[in-house]
């Protein structure tokens, strides 16, 4: 692991402390998300997004919560149904590759956080 990927992932607001067997043994679709209401305006109003367009967007993690993003502001961002679709293709490939040691769980993150649309 680089010395950057390292210092990012200590100081980063955006990931949770996981060990690899919780992200690859949790089951990410059944467990409890904590993104308020209130969260979800707080992202809207920062991106600069009416809050009347919500039905037609979705607020989604840039590390998503199955390789340990965190339920927080920082985290999270607003984005349209089909990129959402497309990311969460990019998220079940690198869970993949890191439950079977061919990616880091650091660099999947790191690759999370540099995806675009």
């Amino acid at each position: 692991m680089s010395l950057l990927l390292l210092c990012a992932w200590l100081l980063s607001a955006d990931v949770r402390p996981l060990t690899l067997a919780q992200v690859c043994g949790t089951r990410w679709s059944k467990d409890t998300r904590h993104v308020t209401v209130a969260m979800r305006h707080a992202v809207f109003t920062r991106d600069h997004v009416l809050w009347a367009e919500h039905t037609h967007l979705i607020i989604d993690h840039h590390v998503p919560r199955e390789l340990g993003g965190a339920d927080t502001l920082a985290n999270l961002w607003v984005q349209s149904k089909a990129d959402a679709h497309r990311k969460d293709v990019e998220e079940n490939r690198l869970k993949r590759a890191v439950c079977a040691g061919q990616v880091l769980l650091v660099e999947a993150q790191a690759q999370m956080r540099a995806w675009r649309p």
